[in-house]
């Protein structure tokens, strides 16, 4: 079966309502929208993964909203286990690498809703955890 990859993702809204998205540069999935993730590093918890991947992708301090995900989902086809968590921004500003990250901007439901009817996300789940916290 392979190496299954451990990834850490984390839905991030603001006081408006809107949720945070990433654009990603990388070649396979060039363009697509995001929610700020990766892979959790040898030695590392998914939670801190989390934390630090939303650091590097965006330049925002956060903290969990809870240690439990809200979405566990284990992709054996994509020899993937994700971890989605809740966070809260608690400080920096919004900054981007332009490479790994092409673009970030809030999102409302509905226009997250429109990225997913037209493949504009990056995998569907994106969709399912912003509309769990919802």
């Amino acid at each position: 079966m392979g190496t299954i990859v451990d990834i850490a993702a984390v839905v991030l809204r603001n006081d408006e309502g809107k949720f945070l998205l990433v654009q990603e540069g990388q070649p396979k999935v060039r363009g697509l929208w995001n929610l700020p993730a990766g892979h959790v590093d040898s030695g590392e918890t998914p939670q801190q993964a989390a934390i630090r991947e939303a650091f590097e992708e965006t330049g925002f301090n956060i903290r969990l909203s809870s240690e439990a995900p809200i979405m566990d989902l284990f992709k054996p086809e994509d020899k993937r286990h994700f971890f989605i968590y809740g966070g809260v921004i608690t400080g920096g500003n919004l900054s981007i690498d332009g490479v790994e990250i092409m673009d970030a901007n809030w999102y409302d439901v509905d226009e997250i809703a429109e990225l997913h009817l037209v493949g504009k996300l990056r995998k569907s789940f994106v969709y399912d955890a912003i509309a769990q916290v919802n």
